[in-house]
């Protein structure tokens, strides 16, 4: 199935938002002091943002169901990515069951992730 084209979303400047996600990431280190901590509470706010991502993407592609987690981070690397990042991914390092992949970006180093299956995070 070919991909459908991607709404037209406004645009946040890419400055702001690295000096957004620096000022959170200098005030975690104050709060927590603890490196650990600060990293657990940026997973929990990056699964959260994650989550409301793929609603809010889903909402306004209207993108159907997704037969499999192959064909979902297809979907992912090829029409969410750009319509909140201006930036396309790849698929790769498949796991032997299919369960976790990665999406990179050539773009931005930030955006390589790993996504698995079963636990739903990323």
């Amino acid at each position: 199935m070919p991909p459908r084209p991607v709404p037209q979303l406004e645009q946040i400047n890419a400055e702001i938002f690295t000096l957004t996600y620096g000022s959170v990431v200098r005030q975690l280190i104050a709060d927590f002091e603890d490196l650990d901590e600060v990293n657990k509470q940026l997973e929990k706010m990056g699964y959260n943002i994650g989550v409301r991502l793929i609603d809010e993407f889903l909402a306004k592609a209207k993108q159907g169901r997704c037969s499999s987690f192959r064909e979902a981070a297809e979907v992912i690397a090829k029409q969410a990515l750009p319509m909140f990042l201006n930036v396309n991914a790849n698929v790769t390092n498949w796991s032997a069951d299919g369960a976790e992949c990665s999406l990179v970006s050539v773009c931005w180093a930030f955006i390589r992730c790993s996504c698995t299956a079963a636990s739903g995070q990323g």
